[in-house]
């Protein structure tokens, strides 16, 4: 087999070039694939599992060598000879190109086509600032609307079909433009696109990439898939391969950014760039984006002939809408002719492999938007010969969800009593409490309009908006063809005052921060006798916080209706711990494993630094251990995860005990657990499996905050004090926490607001910090005072 294929890449002169080279299913197991995905250029994955990789003489070498059969599918020569004639691409627009159409089609249609420059490519802002090699690079990105009115911003719904964030795709962009070609010369003619470019607001971005897009069309490097960031700072795009420049467009957006299905590495083709919308081309995106109120689109792409949809970041997250999501998935597949017979296949973006940072996850992921991935044909540049037909294949599929936002919906108008447009959330039940977290879906503030794409059936809907209140719609009806209209009038809540006192076992907090999660209440601070009052809030259900320097914070729920809220106590217990600020990780921390975990400033949760686990080996592991005095309370951390999904980890140990570990791509999440007061092994591990693959997995913990311990002198300690309970309020479960000089025996009685008791405690005390935990689940909300001889400690349960 090896001497094969070193003949045929003598044959084709594949010394300096690439082929299409294709990898059996019958050869590649799930950890196959894995390794593959991480360490290769993959072009398409198919529905059967056949992987198609872009590899050189030594990639295919050492393919064989690794156990794989490849099958060369298509050299480069064949690729160049299909798309170029006389040193000029055929069948292919570029930028030029493009660019007269643009201006053409809004020239010849005035009150219907509108262009708008919304960003610059990276190769214009360099140019702008006087590096004139990348003059040739001076590009804008340009979207196009297409309506009746088009000067005018009308209460219609929003779609947008977007192509080519990827370079070497421009098959993409010829779909893209052959929708709006198509759309303007049925203007007037055929009644139905008529009827919905009238009703629609339709956005075209044909060309998100413009600097890659020209690499490949000066046929400079057809394999070019990232834009154009000087990632090495020589002030001049190297488009040769494995070059250290650009990023993977469509892995740098946010919302599930990170390193699945992609890279940390410059020169690897899907490297996520240094941050989330680090680029200037997903940041135009972004704005364009988050200044309309889009209600689904497409971002075409090749190749595989598939229809994706969100989730693409997990293969374990389902997306709330799923159902609605994947029956207009397969309606648009299905109207797709595939080359091979039968028609595109649509499935779960994850499924065809896990990717971060992709548009689709963040569109949805953040405004609601149904965003399709529709993968075209069967070669990431499919000969000249071929472009009209794909164009013509896929032209039904973007009409079908042309027509989707207008049936088989919720819509209406949301405003208050004097009827004035209101951003209102609209939570669906059994659609919006399922699936993985995204953003609530609100209505947009201009015209108070909201739009939800649901199934059929019937739902329960509630209205939210602060400073209103909720109002909840039962069994509202949704039919295949028609549009569900709902209006809304929500009415203005009554507001009232909230105060209480924040303190600590030493006495009150001035200056401790309170803050209201999730409303638009800015946040106040104590005064000099740890006192705060909210003096206006709207009656309803929040979480209230409190926070102070050097302190745990302390969250309650309260519920505010029909008088001022008074009396509320936060006890907040002195922390200790690291967040990495310092830049290195040395005593009391032990290290240890085939590789140290070091401070690293690579997106810390908070600040400059974080830890993160040394770049270990697989089957090999790396620890970061603390032994450390705590007192009773809880103490977190923030921690990250880029690993391979079920075989690495990263486990926090308590004492030995593995109390969690965590797989696969983990955004900063944060950690609690209860600790008992003493001298506790805190230890952090990240572990591989014995698989090999590119060693660059890791995982990443900041923010790590314990419990005080008190070291009680004897000024501070008459003999006995009860220093306060946590949570306060607390439901059903709080922890009551005294120090003591002596060591003994303590009786607490426990008091309901009638003076009868309800409950009592013996207490084994030792010297110093004690505590002991209150159940009082078979108890009713209220106030309640522990009292043991002289103290007296007043809680509050609330249900």
């Amino acid at each position: 087999m090896r001497t094969m294929i070193i003949l045929l890449v003598l044959l084709l002169n594949l010394y300096a070039e690439k082929s299409v080279v294709r990898i059996s299913s019958n050869s590649i197991s799930q950890k196959d694939k894995a390794f593959l995905l991480k360490n290769y250029d993959i072009l398409s994955v198919s529905v059967n599992g056949d992987i198609e990789i872009a590899a050189n003489e030594n990639d295919l070498l050492s393919l064989e060598s690794g156990g794989f059969d490849p099958m060369i599918v298509k050299s480069e020569k064949d690729i160049r000879e299909s798309l170029f004639a006389d040193g000029k691409p055929v069948g292919y627009r570029n930028y030029d190109a493009l660019l007269q159409e643009l201006q053409e089609l809004e020239a010849n249609n005035p009150g219907l086509v509108k262009l708008e420059d919304i960003g610059d490519s990276w190769g214009k802002i360099y140019s702008s600032q006087g590096l004139t090699n990348y003059d040739q690079y001076s590009h804008d990105i340009w979207a196009l609307k297409l309506s009746d009115n088009v000067d005018s911003d009308e209460d219609e719904p929003e779609i947008f079909y977007f192509a080519e964030h990827h370079a070497r795709e421009p098959i993409s962009l010829e779909v893209n433009m052959n929708i709006l070609n198509h759309l303007i010369s049925s203007y007037g003619v055929d009644q139905e696109l008529t009827d919905l470019v009238n009703s629609t607001e339709i956005w075209f971005v044909p060309l998100v990439n413009p600097d890659g897009h020209k690499i490949v069309m000066d046929d400079d490097n057809l394999w070019w898939r990232k834009n154009g960031r000087d990632n090495n700072e020589n002030h001049n795009l190297d488009t040769g391969d494995y070059s250290d420049d650009g990023v993977d467009l469509n892995r740098n957006y946010g919302f599930a950014w990170g390193d699945v299905g992609s890279s940390n590495s410059f020169n690897d083709d899907t490297y996520h760039g240094p941050y989330e919308f680090s680029e200037p081309e997903t940041q135009a995106i972004r704005d364009f984006i988050d200044s309309h109120n889009f209600i689904s689109g497409i971002t075409y792409h090749s190749y595989s002939e598939l229809v994706l949809y969100p989730f693409g970041y997990s293969s374990s997250a389902l997306a709330p809408d799923n159902n609605a999501l994947q029956e207009l998935a397969i309606d648009m597949a299905e109207s797709i002719p595939s080359q091979g017979g039968g028609h595109y296949t649509p499935q779960k973006s994850s499924a065809l492999y896990p990717t971060m940072g992709s548009t689709d996850d963040w569109a949805y992921g953040t405004h609601g938007i149904f965003v399709y991935t529709i993968e075209l044909a069967t070669e990431f540049i499919p000969p000249s010969n071929q472009v009209n037909g794909i164009c013509q294949d896929n032209l039904e599929a973007a009409l079908i969800m042309l027509r989707r936002v207008h049936r088989q919906l919720v819509t209406g108008k949301i405003v208050n009593g004097s009827g004035s447009p209101i951003e209102a959330e609209i939570y669906v039940d059994g659609v919006d409490n399922t699936g993985e977290f995204r953003h609530p879906i609100k209505s947009e503030l201009d015209f108070g309009r909201y739009t939800r794409l649901l199934t059929e059936g019937s739902y329960d809907i509630t209205f939210k908006a602060y400073g209103y209140l909720n109002q909840t719609i039962e069994d509202v009806e949704v039919s295949q063809n028609d549009i569900t209209a709902l209006n809304v009038t929500l009415q203005e809540a009554d507001f009232y005052s909230v105060s209480g006192v924040v303190s600590s076992y030493m006495g009150v907090l001035s200056g401790a921060i309170l803050q209201f999660s999730g409303i638009p209440v800015d946040p106040i601070v104590t005064n000099t006798n740890g006192e705060f009052i909210f003096p206006s809030i709207a009656e309803g259900v929040y979480t209230l916080r409190a926070m102070y320097p050097g302190f745990t914070s302390q969250s309650m729920t309260i519920e505010i209706s029909g008088e001022n809220y008074t009396g509320i106590e936060f006890l907040l217990l002195q922390f200790n711990g690291d967040d990495f600020e310092s830049g290195i990780i040395s005593d009391p921390w032990i290290l240890s494993g085939s590789a140290d975990w070091f401070a690293s400033d690579e997106l810390p949760a908070n600040g400059e630094y974080c830890a993160e686990s040394g770049d270990i080996d697989d089957g090999a592991s790396s620890s970061l251990l603390l032994v450390h005095s705590v007192g009773s309370g809880q103490m977190s951390f923030d921690y990250k995860v880029s690993s391979e999904s079920g075989y690495d980890y990263l486990y926090f140990k308590v004492d030995g005990v593995t109390l969690d570990s965590w797989s696969g791509n983990v955004s900063w999440s944060n950690f609690t657990c209860d600790l008992e007061a003493g001298e506790h092994t805190f230890e952090w591990v990240y572990s591989k499996d014995g698989y090999l693959s590119s060693g660059s997995d890791c995982a990443w913990v900041d923010n790590v905050l314990f419990p005080y311990f008190i070291n009680i002198d004897e000024n501070h300690v008459k003999s006995f004090e009860i220093i306060g309970n946590y949570p306060n309020p607390f439901n059903p479960m709080t922890t009551v926490n005294f120090v003591s000089d002596i060591v003994g025996k303590y009786d607490f009685a426990l008091y309901n607001s009638n003076g009868e008791i309800v409950s009592r405690y013996n207490i084994n005390a030792k010297t110093g910090f004690n505590s002991f935990k209150i159940d009082c689940s078979t108890y009713n909300s209220g106030v309640y005072f522990l009292k043991s001889g002289n103290n007296t400690l007043k809680m509050m349960l609330l249900k």
